[in-house]
């Protein structure tokens, strides 16, 4: 008798590991981006700390958190940041207002559109270094996948947004 109820506990623990409701689906992790600032060749418009590092090439760069994981100012702010990006020639005297364009969707399930500010710039200490700069805020935490574009170049990350 005690082997027959043992038999069926197993029965039932296989049953709820190959339910689809429970499956490495549900558990699996945010493919993020990690930052490789090898593919940049010109002068960095922004030092990193460690905590960012660009990823990119030298016609499209962004400046993102190191470990993929986008926290900021939290859910309270819906995960809001300044978003930096660079290109080798990016003249922020002759482009003010960069024609940079950013869309994002959630990869693993619905949600509402991420919130963008108008692209300006950014300018170091005698111009030193100068590089766009967005606003932005995720709705919700998740997966999610970010693409810049500017001019004919574009440049796709993922990004695990909070939690």
């Amino acid at each position: 008798m005690k082997r027959k109820s043992h038999v069926i506990s197993l029965a039932c623990l296989v049953a709820l590991f190959l339910n689809p409701a429970h499956t490495s689906a549900e558990v699996s992790e945010c493919p993020v981006t990690i930052a490789d600032n090898s593919a940049i060749t010109f002068d960095t418009p922004l030092k990193t700390n460690g905590f960012m590092g660009w990823h990119g090439s030298n016609q499209l760069a962004a400046l993102i958190p190191s470990n993929g994981k986008w926290y900021f100012m939290g859910p309270e702010h819906n995960y809001r940041n300044k978003f930096w990006w660079a290109h080798e020639s990016y003249d922020a005297s002759a482009e003010p207002r960069p024609p940079i364009t950013i869309s994002a969707k959630r990869l693993d399930a619905p949600a509402d559109p991420v919130y963008r500010d108008n692209a300006t710039h950014g300018r170091g200490i005698d111009s030193k270094w100068q590089a766009m700069l967005i606003g932005m805020e995720f709705p919700t935490a998740g997966c999610w996948e970010v693409t810049g574009r500017y001019h004919e170049h574009s440049l796709t990350m993922v990004f695990q947004v909070g939690e």
